[in-house]
């Protein structure tokens, strides 16, 4: 049976991230948002700063309620810090009944193109599907806002249906987009780094997957943020079952590490992460992409061959360190 969300005010939790956290926003919070909101960037597409910092307290204390005075709404307000200490800006959702959620979030411009708003937003859509029984996600943004779509789009959000625009009142410059997140919902989106220690325990367990030092935490984030939106995982609910990474130097494209977990093998989901990382390549005019296979994994083999990839017999694999040591790892 789906939970219903609307029966009473959730209680919310602080959600811990490296480098970052959201809490329960407050009427508290006010005062160090405002200097965030007057941000004229922000505004750049639709609404419009606070009108004073009075109106800002007065309508972070309402939220306090958590919800609707009638029960329909639950209302779920983070503020985003840094470990820095400072307010960063907001993530809201508003749930409804049969375990439906809409989204919303706003970066101060100072935080823009660093990857923090998909992994807050990311963090958000986990905790309402695993703690407040959410299934089903929404946003809407206005069409020239390109800079949320992207965002929404590597999470894995798509366009809904016409019907569903009619349905909501949608007007012409404005678009939807929605995301399953129930239990069953496969979703192939960006990996982020707070994907890493549920990638690495599958790689350790996954046959044909080379781990070396390459592979350590450090590495992995140091090349996520090198090539941001073109390594993938797939998700079944909140569970990690599959993953590529990819990257390019400007010039030709590289897939590492494409696992997918052995329940979930022969129903599209290495396809999905190879067909999104191949357009992220495309977009970004990269004509042809690399990949190393072991000559005795016969599956993988066949696999690339299957989505045509052309196994070069003509070439020899050599690798070098930089600091001049013979090179025995992976």
């Amino acid at each position: 049976m789906t939970k219903d969300v609307t029966t009473a005010p959730a209680p919310m939790r602080i959600i811990v991230r490296q480098g970052w956290r959201l809490e329960p926003q407050m009427a508290t919070h006010a005062d160090e948002m405002f200097v965030v909101l007057s941000d004229p960037a922000i505004y750049e597409f639709e609404n419009q700063p606070p009108a004073s910092l009075e109106a800002l307290r007065h309508r972070y204390a309402l939220l306090e309620s958590r919800g609707s005075p009638d029960g329909s709404e639950q209302w779920f307000n983070w503020v985003l810090r840094l470990d820095d200490g400072r307010a960063a800006g907001y993530l809201q959702a508003t749930l409804y009944a049969g375990a439906r959620a809409d989204i919303a979030y706003e970066l101060a411009s100072a935080h823009w193109g660093r990857g923090l708003a998909a992994r807050a937003v990311q963090a958000m859509i986990d905790e309402l599907a695993t703690h407040h029984g959410v299934r089903h996600l929404s946003a809407m943004l206005k069409r020239a806002n390109h800079r949320s779509l992207r965002l929404l789009q590597r999470l894995g959000f798509v366009a809904s249906s016409p019907a569903e625009h009619c349905r909501r009142d949608i007007v012409d410059d404005e678009r939807l987009l929605e995301r399953a997140c129930d239990a069953g919902a496969l979703c192939v989106r960006e990996c982020l780094p707070d994907d890493l220690a549920d990638a690495l325990a599958l790689w350790r367990v996954s046959p044909g997957v080379g781990l070396s030092d390459a592979d350590e935490p450090t590495a992995l984030r140091r090349f996520l943020a090198r090539n941001p939106g073109f390594s993938a995982v797939a998700t079944r609910g909140t569970l990690l079952v599959g993953t590529l990474l990819c990257g390019h130097d400007g010039r030709r494209g590289l897939i590492h590490h494409l696992a997918v977990v052995e329940a979930e093998w022969r129903r599209g989901i290495a396809r999905a992460l190879v067909e999104r990382a191949s357009s992220a390549l495309h977009r970004a005019g990269i004509g042809k992409c690399h990949l190393m296979v072991y000559a005795d994994n016969a599956a993988a083999l066949a696999f690339w061959h299957k989505v045509g990839a052309r196994r070069r017999s003509e070439l020899a694999l050599c690798s070098l360190t930089p600091n001049g040591d013979v090179d025995r790892s992976c």
